[in-house]
């Protein structure tokens, strides 16, 4: 890319995308980062991230069991 003289655009730092609501319950940790389970899909852990595209955002939810390192 510096070849090229092209960049990454990042995401503006300064823009705070998620907003925590002050009264919403603690959720418990029930995985305490222990990823190790005796079976595939006995552990799922999931993540959602939001991207902005030149047509607008785009929502992915992922599931991933994190026993095997896959997409559930």
């Amino acid at each position: 890319m510096k070849e090229l003289g092209i960049r990454g655009i990042g995401p503006n730092p300064k823009k705070k995308t998620t907003i925590p609501d002050e009264d919403a319950p603690a959720r418990p940790n029930l995985i305490k980062r222990d990823f190790t389970s005796p079976v595939a899909t006995c552990k799922l852990v999931g993540d959602i991230i939001f991207l902005k595209t030149r047509e607008g955002w785009l929502c992915r939810a992922t599931v991933i069991d994190p026993c095997a390192r896959r997409a559930a």
